[in-house]
């Protein structure tokens, strides 16, 4: 590609085409780009390059679709595809929200991590009706909280030593009360050397 295949049209003093640039930017050389400012010299750029198509924008963007009264409502109108490859969204020095009637997430594995704090449902209890978690096999593990103080609390737990509680409540809280009640009372985990029949 030479400069005497670039092509600019300059359609305004905020505005212009450019193709076939030559140059070699980070990625690659740009097939066309459109560049314009508004009037607080605040740059749009939509680009095209060898090894990535841009839109960069100095403001807010907004997508919006399916605003057409007669549009269906069962129908996607908006999609974004990714035929290989990540789909990363970022938000710098923000919060990331979704909002709709119903959010189903369909994967083979999902990870919700947080360093510092995780809530599911509302801060108010009564706003959250119903919380279902349905699985084969579910571990929860907790050091302090309601969950490791319904574990010291338990009538069943009641009747041991609490410091041998404490611990036997961090060691097992991740098992199922079968599997709780068993480790106690049975086989080689039997710290209690105790039995239910």
């Amino acid at each position: 590609m030479s400069q005497l295949a670039r092509h600019t049209d300059v359609l305004s003093p905020n505005a212009l085409i450019e193709s076939a640039n030559p140059q070699m930017g980070m990625s690659g050389r740009t097939a066309i780009g459109i560049q314009a400012t508004n009037n607080s010299d605040l740059r749009f750029i939509l680009e095209h390059t060898d090894g990535l198509t841009k839109i960069d924008s100095q403001i807010g963007m907004e997508f919006r679709a399916g605003s057409y009264t007669e549009f269906p409502r069962d129908s996607t109108a908006f999609k974004f595809h990714a035929d290989k490859g990540d789909f990363d969204i970022t938000a710098q020095d923000g919060s990331v929200k979704i909002s709709a009637r119903s959010i189903v997430l369909d994967a083979k594995q999902i990870s919700i991590e947080g360093s510092e704090f995780i809530r599911i449902g509302y801060e108010d209890p009564n706003k959250t009706k119903e919380i279902k978690i349905i699985a084969q096999s579910v571990d929860i593990q907790s050091k302090k909280g309601s969950l490791a103080d319904s574990l010291l609390n338990s009538s069943f737990l009641k009747t041991f030593n609490p410091t041998m509680v404490s611990d036997l409540a961090m060691i097992y809280s991740g098992a199922a009360p079968a599997a709780f009640a068993a480790g106690l009372t049975g086989g080689e985990s039997n710290v209690l050397n105790l039995s239910l029949g």
